[in-house]
């Protein structure tokens, strides 16, 4: 069943890929994806019209479940591609903190700022909005995660781009070829 003019993302909410879908949503509705497999899977069954998924990030290389999604999925082709400056932050909502959720690509993207601040009880979670989530029920605890999770989530951002170097992610923005089906 197709969904007016929707776009589903790698998700959760608060996710890099949201920010990224948002950018493009102008009127479509947006629908988080568990994987990225989820997303290609909800554009093919026609569960949403159009797909938006990371492809490359500048400090971590490519994505490879995308890469393989794009080499075996038929008909879902690239419409656009969206460049996305990836600025971590560090939140919480607790002043004195000494556990820190993320990503693992954001916790390597973010190596130098835990080294300089002396944080090294860290946890890797599955996606940076599930840090800020996490981070959101502790007071002991931070997220690196982006602003829009941080708020989101109602944390306390302390610092603001923490990642060691330029980060740039790539993004497709991808739809199914209805003429295709015909």
């Amino acid at each position: 069943m197709v969904k007016h003019s929707s776009i589903c993302f790698l998700g959760p909410l608060g996710s890099f890929s949201h920010h990224a879908a948002a950018l493009v949503a102008e009127n479509r509705e947006l629908l988080p994806k568990v994987t990225i497999t989820d997303v290609f899977r909800s554009v093919d069954n026609d569960e949403c019209t159009e797909g938006l998924v990371p492809i490359e990030n500048s400090l971590e290389g490519p994505v490879n479940e995308t890469l393989d999604n794009l080499f075996y999925k038929e008909n879902i082709f690239v419409n656009l591609e969206i460049e996305l400056p990836i600025n971590l932050v560090i939140a919480s909502i607790g002043d004195n903190f000494d556990m820190v959720y993320s990503h693992s690509h954001a916790l390597q993207e973010c190596r130098e700022y835990l080294s300089r601040r002396r944080l090294s009880k860290i946890i890797p979670v599955e996606s940076t909005s599930k840090a800020a989530e996490m981070a959101s029920k502790d007071p002991r605890s931070a997220a690196i995660c982006s602003e829009m999770a941080a708020r989101l989530y109602g944390l306390k951002i302390i610092d603001y781009n923490i990642q060691d170097n330029i980060n740039i992610t790539r993004f497709f923005f991808n739809f199914k070829n209805r003429d295709a089906e015909r």
